[in-house]
């Protein structure tokens, strides 16, 4: 997912090559490009030059928050109701029940995009990095372990 910046607006290039002091590129402060990872970039006194990119996804790092869901919750939990992504989950207390994630705003339904073994040990982290177009819903059941969930 890109993440949008206030800069990077194409100017034409003057100066000295033979130097290394050459303006131009993309003019600092103006225009709002995405900035995706794995672009060359470099950053001089006179600005950014070519294609900078910021290179962290957050999926990568964890998310952006957490949703603690407490052993034995019958009902389905609602983690995220807007599209986003379900990145980990974190067994705090064991339950013999195989939890599932859906993508899904409201209901335990639709595509499973996680899914935690039966009996899973405490301290087990579950690396997803699952997008959710249309939200995260976890399927309630009594027998359930407890889960940190992390998203973005």
């Amino acid at each position: 997912m890109p993440i949008p910046t206030t800069y990077n607006t194409p100017v034409a290039a003057s100066g000295d090559p033979s130097s290394g002091k050459v303006t131009g590129g993309y003019a600092p402060g103006t225009g709002n490009v995405p900035l995706r990872a794995g672009t060359p970039q470099s950053i001089n006194e006179t600005g950014v030059s070519g294609a900078f990119t910021i290179a962290p996804l957050l999926a990568e790092v964890g998310g952006t928050t957490t949703v603690p869901i407490a052993a034995g919750v019958a009902a389905n939990t609602v983690i995220k109701a807007t599209p986003g992504r379900l990145v980990r989950v974190l067994v705090t207390a064991t339950g013999t029940n195989p939890m599932q994630f859906f993508d899904n705003a409201s209901a335990a339904s639709g595509t499973i995009i996680g899914a935690l073994p039966a009996s899973p040990a405490i301290g087990t982290v579950l690396l997803l990095d699952m997008p959710a177009l249309q939200g995260i819903t976890a399927g309630g059941n009594a027998a359930n372990p407890a889960v940190t969930v992390s998203i973005f």
